[in-house]
């Protein structure tokens, strides 16, 4: 790794990573394989990638992916990382047509990422659609750590749950559910929960990545079980480092929009921003009746 490359421990690195791998894995959906110089353990579960997708004027904007899973190089030259990505608009239909030995700009790891549990006890992680690529990655780290994992994965149809048989071979119980019944349980992923609840023990915690409406259910799940829940936040993201300001969110105990108080700034700023602060929170503290 050039010194131009990285900076210290911790901070992110502007790297030119090689692509080894980029398929389709499920209809609109992509896996890319990228050989990076970043060393894993500079890697938490639920950082993400700024990827620059094009050279010319448009798109501009860099492309924010979750770290869907990492694998460590030999003699700290770096890590393998995967990205899961859905084809949605120019950028990731432009990614998708990449071949092998292509060259990428990559900004990271940002944002803050899952923090482990400190006690025993079996987690549960939920993933909504295209929000199980931020899960998969912390499900690995778990597993080397010695935490079991109960895995809730919910998709509108059968097409749309991914990473079943990943999870499987981490050792973790998959429970999935669909929209229209097409696979697993019928109805929505939370509702799944719900019911695994009424006949299961607790969980010593809740980890969730996936649309905003899942995420504020299982904030409020886990808020009836008085168990601690950590949530990835989804949202559209300009620089990936804080700077613009376009991503943030209002915490709990916020002054109204517009105040005097919500733009004094300081330590006790009700604005977090979800590419920096996040986009890992404790639930408790997203104020849910506004985002």
């Amino acid at each position: 790794m050039s010194p131009s490359e990285a900076t210290h421990k911790g901070s992110p690195y502007l790297v030119r990573g090689t692509l080894l791998q980029n398929h389709q894995v499920a209809p609109s959906y992509h896996k890319m394989r990228i050989r990076t110089s970043i060393p894993c353990e500079n890697i938490e579960p639920g950082q993400f990638l700024m990827v620059r997708v094009s050279d010319q004027p448009f798109p501009l904007l860099r492309r924010p992916f979750s770290i869907h899973s990492m694998a460590a190089l030999s003699k700290d030259e770096g890590s393998d990382i995967e990205i899961l990505y859905k084809i949605v608009g120019r950028g990731t239909n432009l990614m998708a047509n990449w071949k092998r030995g292509k060259r990428l700009d990559i900004l990271g790891p940002l944002g803050s990422g899952f923090s482990l549990p400190t006690t025993t006890g079996t987690q549960f992680l939920v993933a909504g659609g295209i929000g199980v690529a931020g899960l998969f990655a912390l499900s690995q780290r778990m597993k080397a750590n010695g935490h079991t994992c109960l895995v809730f994965i919910g998709g509108k149809t059968r097409e749309h749950v991914l990473c079943v048989d990943e999870f499987k071979t981490l050792g973790a119980d998959v429970y999935v559910a669909t929209e229209d019944g097409g696979l697993g349980f019928r109805g929505m992923i939370t509702d799944m929960v719900v019911s695994f609840l009424r006949d299961h023990h607790t969980p010593s915690g809740f980890f969730a990545c996936g649309p905003l409406d899942m995420l504020k259910a299982i904030a409020h799940i886990a808020q009836s079980q008085s168990v601690p829940c950590q949530v990835s936040l989804e949202t559209r993201m300009a620089c990936g480092l804080g700077a613009c300001l376009g991503c943030v969110i209002r915490t709990r105990g916020s002054p109204l929009p517009g105040s005097e108080q919500a733009f004094g700034g300081g330590r006790n700023f009700p604005y977090k921003r979800v590419c920096k602060e996040g986009p890992v929170f404790d639930s408790e503290e997203v104020d849910w009746g506004v985002i």
